[in-house]
C-alpha cells in the first residue's frame, strides 16, 4: 500500500502542476552543455557509491551481476521503458521504433557508467585513492559521456525524426486515456527507487530525518534532477521564475519519490535498519 501511495503521490506532483496550475512543460532547448555535464558527473559519482555499497552487502555475488542490477536501476529510475511506452503511445506506430532508438544513447551511457563503477571499485586501491579516482572518473563521464549522448540523440533525430513529424495526439488537459497508463507505468521508477532505498539505507546516517534527506538527495542525483531546475532557469529562453517552475515540477516529483520511498521503507522496517556490512576493500 505504501509503495502504491508513493508512486501516485510522486507522479501527482507533476500532473497537478501541469494540469491544474498550468505550469509549462520544459520543452525549450538549452544550448549550453554544462547542465548535462554536471548532472551526469554527479549521477556517475553516486552510481559508483551505490555499486560499492552493493559489493559490501553481497560480496559473494559477481561484479557482473552487480553491474547488471545497477544498470537496470539506472534505466528504471530514469524511466527508460516508461518514457518509450508513453511517447510511443502518444504518437503513432512508427513512434514506438523512433523513441526506442532515441533511448539507446542514454542507455549506453548508463552501461558505461556502471562499467566505470565496477572498475573503480575493483582497482582503486588503496582506500585513500578511492575517492579521488571516483571523482576523476565521474567528471570524465560527465565531460565525455554527456556530449556523446546529445550527439547520438541528434543523429537519431536527424535520420528518423520524420517518423514523429506529425506530433502526438496527447494534448492537455489529459484525460483518463493518458493519465491511466501514465500512472500505471510509473511503477518502473517507483520500484527502482525502492530497490535503491533497500541497498542504500544501511549506509545512510542513523538519524531519521537525516536518512530521509540523504536518500532524497541520492534520488535527485541519480535522476539527474539535483540542480536541473536551477540550470534550466538560467539557460532556458524563458523568464527565470517560469523556467524554474517548469523544470521544477520534475525535480519536485523526484524529491517526493525519494522522500516518500525512504519514509515507506522506514515504516515497513519499523525504523530499524540492519547493521552495516563490514567494509571490504575500497
Amino acid at each position: 500500500m505504501a509503495f502504491c501511495l508513493t508512486a501516485v503521490l510522486s507522479l501527482s506532483v507533476h500532473a497537478v502542476m501541469l494540469q491544474a496550475f498550468d505550469v509549462p512543460y520544459p520543452s525549450a532547448q538549452i544550448s549550453s552543455p554544462l547542465p548535462d555535464i554536471v548532472n551526469n558527473a554527479i549521477a556517475a559519482w553516486v552510481t559508483i557509491w551505490l555499486f560499492v555499497q552493493m559489493r559490501r552487502t553481497w560480496p559473494h555475488r559477481s561484479r557482473i551481476v552487480h553491474a547488471g542490477i545497477v544498470f537496470l536501476l539506472l534505466c528504471g529510475l530514469n524511466e527508460t521503458l516508461r518514457g518509450w511506452f508513453m511517447n510511443g503511445y502518444c504518437t503513432s506506430a512508427r513512434g514506438w521504433l523512433f523513441f526506442a532508438m532515441m533511448a539507446v544513447p542514454a542507455m549506453l551511457l548508463y552501461a558505461a557508467t556502471v562499467i566505470a563503477a565496477a572498475l573503480v571499485e575493483r582497482f582503486a586501491q588503496p582506500r585513500r585513492w578511492f575517492h579521488c579516482t571516483a571523482l576523476a572518473v565521474s567528471v570524465l563521464i560527465g565531460v565525455v559521456g554527456a556530449p556523446l549522448v546529445s550527439l547520438g540523440k541528434g543523429a537519431v533525430f536527424a535520420a528518423f525524426g520524420d517518423m514523429v513529424s506529425g506530433g502526438g495526439w496527447c494534448q492537455l488537459p489529459y484525460g483518463m486515456n493518458v493519465l491511466a497508463p501514465a500512472y500505471m507505468t510509473f511503477v518502473e521508477p517507483a520500484l527502482a527507487c525502492l530497490i535503491c532505498c533497500a541497498l542504500a539505507s544501511p549506509f545512510l546516517c542513523k538519524n531519521f530525518a537525516g536518512r530521509i534527506a540523504q536518500f532524497t538527495l541520492l534520488t535527485l542525483a541519480l535522476k539527474k534532477q539535483l540542480f536541473m531546475a536551477l540550470f534550466y532557469a538560467l539557460y532556458a529562453p524563458l523568464p527565470f521564475g517560469a523556467a524554474l517552475l517548469s523544470m521544477g515540477q520534475f525535480s519536485l516529483e523526484a524529491a517526493v519519490l525519494g522522500a516518500a520511498t525512504a519514509l515507506s521503507w522506514a515504516y515497513a522496517r519499523n525504523g530499524i535498519e540492519p547493521a552495516r556490512p563490514a567494509a571490504a576493500g575500497a
